[in-house]
Order: structure tokens, then C-alpha cells, then sequence
């Protein structure tokens, strides 16, 4: 719910190369908090059920934390190489009464991130 606060509230403003990359960036690194700690605290379950001998397995939250700060290590460079590769790029739309509108353009990198979209 969060995320989508955050990202309604960049979208808000007339779009630009500032808010269309803020746009990418809090999607992304929202995505990998939310669903890596979800897999993360799955992980953590299964390897404490896994175990067959009688000793206690603990994996304390600072272990699941430095695993997720990697995680999302990796997205902030896939990220900053998406930056530096291609930045976003606002283009003009019309419509068919020639209205025009400012919209961040998508390409082949965001079809990348989101490929379930």
C-alpha cells in the first residue's frame, strides 16, 4: 500500500526525467522489499522444518536483513545500469482531437523489470 502512495505521489507532477526515473526506481526496489522479505521469511520456515536432527536451527532477523539489503543491492545495480544505459524519456502524446499529454516512455528495459505486466 505504501508503494502505491509513493509512487501515486511522483506520478502527480508533470512527468520528467527526474520523476519518470523515480518512477522506475521506487517500482523496482518497492517490488524486491515486498516480495524478498516474503521469500526470505519462507526461506526461514523451510530450513528451520528442514532439519532432521534435534539441534535448533536459528536464523535470527539481522541474517534475513543482511540478505535482503544484498537483494536489493542487486536491483540498485541492475538499476543504475538501466539508468546509465538508457535514462526515461518523456515523449508527448495526442490524442485524436490533438490534446497532447506528457507520459514517460516504456521500452524494452521496463518490459524487462516487469515482464508480468
Amino acid at each position: 500500500m505504501a508503494t502505491v502512495v509513493v509512487a501515486s505521489v511522483v506520478m502527480y507532477p508533470p512527468p520528467s526525467l527526474y520523476s519518470c526515473t523515480a518512477r522506475i526506481w521506487l517500482r523496482e526496489i518497492g517490488f524486491s522489499l515486498t516480495y524478498g522479505a516474503l521469500m526470505l521469511k519462507t526461506w526461514r520456515i523451510s530450513v528451520i522444518f528442514r532439519v532432521r536432527s534435534a539441534k535448533a536451527v536459528k536464523i535470527t532477523d539481522a541474517r534475513l536483513l543482511k540478505r535482503l539489503g544484498v537483494l536489493c543491492g542487486f536491483v540498485g545495480i541492475a538499476l543504475l545500469v538501466r539508468t546509465l544505459v538508457a535514462p526515461p524519456v518523456v515523449i508527448v502524446g495526442r490524442t485524436a482531437d490533438n490534446l497532447k499529454a506528457f507520459l514517460c516512455k516504456t521500452d524494452w528495459w521496463d518490459h524487462t523489470f516487469t515482464s508480468s505486466k
